[in-house]
């Protein structure tokens, strides 16, 4: 019996049970009456559903017919499914699944899975992968992830393990502090994990991230319960300056009380930024009047907030230009344009930039900014004498943004003068039919040959069918192909039936994509070609079963080398059996490369000569890779099965 991938079933009895309050339960249950043999479940979707009696029959089913490495390839992918579920379930339901999968590969790497019960913050399971899986690394980056996660109970753990050094909890201290993680932070100092007294530098960096983080509370502890004191770095890391980024009035408050009273431009720039309207009122209270200037005026304009502009402005009067108002106007801020007007009219290099005015009509026309629109065309017309262009593609702005409203009363605006045509595919591309039709009726439009590709991506089969009836002759087959891509069957059946066009590379994008309705209907209705390609880049095991049984293109060395790449061992597997073309060591490599050494391991053994190239030589050659892909071989429970020999006996079954 091959060993495939297998696919839901019952999808929808389980979401039924997940939608209901009180069905939860009949999920699992649901599970014990799926059929592994007769779909393509996997270990680690049965997992992540939490299905322990379905696991069971695909491990029991697996173990007689899956080769090792597959194994060990599933076993790594699964247990960190098993993980997620089990640290967020009942002791018992989580055990089940991991004791199943322990069971299934005995010597199976979990240190992924590892990782992934202290992110989650389970002592429970943590403990539980290592008393099983005694070989499993323990990095150091597992303290670190506990510390940034606040999960103490994890963090006391690994302390209690004695395999770290006492630097290991320093920088754990420190990542606590950042997080705001109180209670790590004071069991860390109070239990002996980090020896006290700390160094200068590992003070500073612990307080520095507990201010650069807004941790007011940790900050407080640290400084006066612990005695943490900021080291003297210059102009470059001021305290205010770091609780100011973190937009904090109450730690720069505090920080200044405690006699850190120093800061520079920088607090006053991230202030801006933070829109800290009393930080910022703070800061000026407080600091040099000098740090205030021209720069930092037109940031608080570009972030739109008018009472910082007003507040900045007073004290450093700045000469507001006109690309001031079209940030505004982009954004909508109808006060900030109204008070920026005239600062920006009084200066009078500014008085005949009707360029940069009518950017700005078409900025808020763009976000449908009604009332900005209109202030702009009351306010701005009769001042400056503006080219004509972008205020004519607001009406195809609007319209492409489904501004309906705002876009006729632009096109009203023009008046009788003659106008150029407007951008049709722009609106054609966002498939408001209603809005086409409107402008096509009304008035000029442009040549949107260019645009039926797009509609026809997007599915807007009302919308392409409107435009074909203006102008036919902007179908063409890179539109079905598009259809195809996008998996728009209505579009590519409508398109192959009323213009003739079947596409020149649909099959291929459809199968690149996974769109298997796609492939099989244009399979099935027209005689459209298709290349290696479709194999080669087929997405999923199914597809490529698809194409092998149905279609006669076939594939290259690329199919496998792209399936060990994106980790599919099922699609190996699949085409090690049934076809001839095999890979090449292209494929060795990036299966070693995108963390699938098992993959990598099995095409070494299946296809020996790939261990004489040099590209295979030169990724292996490092003592970690070598002794990795050692590693993955000896996890294996049984001996490997020759290539020839599994070849052999499909034939002999067939």
């Amino acid at each position: 019996m091959r060993h495939y991938r297998r696919r839901l079933p019952l999808a929808s009895a389980v979401a039924v049970c997940s939608s209901r309050a009180g069905l939860e339960p009949l999920a699992h249950e649901i599970s014990s009456f799926l059929d592994p043999r007769t779909h393509r479940w996997t270990l680690e979707c049965a997992c992540e559903h939490g299905f322990v009696q379905l696991l069971r029959q695909l491990v029991l089913d697996a173990t007689a017919t899956a080769p090792p490495l597959l194994r060990v390839h599933e076993f790594r992918r699964a247990i960190v499914a098993a993980v997620r579920v089990a640290a967020d379930t009942s002791e018992r339901d989580g055990v089940e699944l991991l004791e199943c999968l322990r069971a299934y590969c005995p010597t199976g790497c979990a240190t992924a899975a590892l990782s992934e019960a202290v992110a989650r913050g389970s002592a429970r399971v943590a403990q539980w992968l290592v008393t099983n899986f005694p070989t499993v690394e323990r990095s150091p980056e597992l303290v670190a992830t506990a510390a940034s996660g606040g999960h103490l109970e994890v963090l006391q753990w690994l302390w209690r393990s004695s395999q770290y050094d006492e630097q290991i909890f320093v920088g754990a201290l420190k990542l606590a502090a950042g997080r705001g993680h109180l209670g790590s932070v004071t069991w860390l100092l109070e239990s002996g994990a980090v020896c006290l007294p700390c160094l200068d530098r590992d003070q500073h960096d612990a307080l520095w991230n507990a201010v650069g983080g807004g941790h007011l509370h940790v900050f407080a502890y640290l400084h006066d319960a612990r005695g943490f004191t900021f080291g003297d770095y210059g102009e470059f890391m001021l305290p205010i300056d770091q609780a100011a980024r973190a937009g904090s009035l109450a730690l720069v408050s505090q920080l200044y009380e405690r006699g850190y009273t120093h800061c520079s431009k920088s607090a006053l720039f991230a202030a801006v930024k933070s829109g800290g309207t009393e930080l910022v009122r703070w800061l000026l209270a407080h600091a040099p009047a000098a740090l205030v200037n021209d720069e930092l005026c037109l940031l608080a304009a570009d972030c739109g907030d008018l009472a910082l502009v007003q507040l900045l402005y007073a004290v450093h009067p700045t000469p507001f230009n006109v690309g001031a108002m079209v940030s505004a106007a982009g954004r909508g801020q109808l006060a900030l344009l109204e008070w920026l007007f005239p600062i920006v009219r009084a200066s009078t290099s500014q008085r005949s930039d009707g360029f940069g005015y009518t950017v700005a009509i078409y900025l808020a026309s763009l976000n449908g900014h009604v009332a900005v629109v209109q202030w702009l065309y009351r306010t701005l017309r009769d001042f400056a004498s503006a080219p004509r262009y972008y205020e004519h593609h607001a009406v195809s702005n609007a319209a492409g943004s489904g501004h309906e409203e705002l876009a006729r009363w632009l096109h009203a605006q023009w008046g009788a003068e003659p106008r150029p045509p407007y951008d049709l595919a722009l609106v054609a591309a966002s498939g408001r039919l209603r809005l086409v039709q409107w402008l096509a009726e009304s008035s000029c439009v442009a040549p949107v040959l260019f645009a039926y590709d797009v509609v026809a991506a997007n599915g807007h089969l009302a919308t392409l069918q409107y435009l074909y009836a203006l102008d036919p002759s902007g179908v063409s087959a890179a539109t079905v192909d598009a259809a195809a891509k996008h998996n728009r069957l209505d579009v590519v059946q409508w398109l192959v039936a009323h213009t003739g066009e079947e596409g020149q590379h649909a099959l291929d994008q459809a199968a690149k994509h996974n769109h298997l309705r796609i492939v099989r209907w244009l399979h099935a209705n027209t005689g459209l070609a298709c290349s290696t390609d479709a194999m080669d880049a087929a997405a999923s095991l199914e597809m490529v079963e698809w194409l092998h049984e149905h279609r006669s293109e076939g594939c290259t060395t690329a199919a496998m080398d792209r399936a060990a790449k994106r980790g599919d061992f099922d699609t190996v597997l699949f085409l090690y059996d049934n076809r001839r073309e095999g890979c090449t060591a292209r494929g060795v490599v990036d299966a070693y490369v995108h963390g699938f050494p098992e993959i990598a391991a099995w095409l070494c053994e299946a296809y020996p000569a790939l261990l004489e190239s040099e590209e295979v030589r030169n990724v292996l050659s490092s003592a970690s890779a070598a002794a990795r892909l050692r590693e993955v071989m000896n996890q294996c429970s049984e001996s490997f099965e020759a290539p020839s020999k599994r070849r052999a006996k499909r034939h002999r079954t067939e």
